[in-house]
């Protein structure tokens, strides 16, 4: 499968070209497995079996999916959103606050945020309780995020004082 044929399967599920690019070798390669495992020898054969298979297609959207993912992953983003951000929600008069996280994968960035969240504890005289949704289309996923249990390579963008907190 190629960039171009890729990019028709993205289309077909309304996904972003940009949010695929890095990491399009290993979502063509598990798709081209599962092409391969359906009898489909050629992408233009692909298509036409997910049309006549909802569970075919489903099986296929949840393998497009990505779970690419660390705790502070993109500093940056962790620190604009602690200084410029979440201030806004400090002392608002609410006692409690609620986030959606959709595309939560498996949940590393959603916990990230309440681990900020608790941080910043220590800097507002008053900080609402923070309600979390998160949600994912791959129930895999989800079931992982919901255990709460990773390796120690998910923390390898955490700050040492991050990192003091997990043990």
């Amino acid at each position: 499968m190629n960039d171009q044929q890729f990019r028709q399967l993205l289309y077909r599920y309304q996904f972003s070209w940009e949010g695929y690019r890095k990491v399009r070798k290993s979502v063509k390669k598990r798709v081209q497995r599962y092409m391969t495992a359906m009898g489909c020898h050629t992408i233009e054969d692909f298509p036409d079996e997910l049309d006549k298979n909802n569970d075919a297609r489903d099986h296929c959207e949840r393998l497009m999916t990505v779970s690419i993912s660390r705790f502070f992953r993109d500093r940056a983003l962790w620190q604009g959103l602690k200084d410029q951000i979440l201030p806004e929600f400090m002392n608002i008069g609410k006692n409690k606050v609620r986030f959606w996280s959709a595309g939560c994968a498996c949940g590393e960035e959603i916990y990230s945020f309440k681990i900020i969240w608790d941080c910043m504890r220590g800097s507002y005289f008053f900080v609402p309780d923070l309600e979390v949704l998160a949600t994912d289309i791959n129930p895999v996923h989800l079931d992982r995020a919901g255990k709460g249990i990773y390796p120690a390579s998910s923390l390898k963008e955490a700050t040492k004082k991050i990192h003091s907190k997990f043990k």
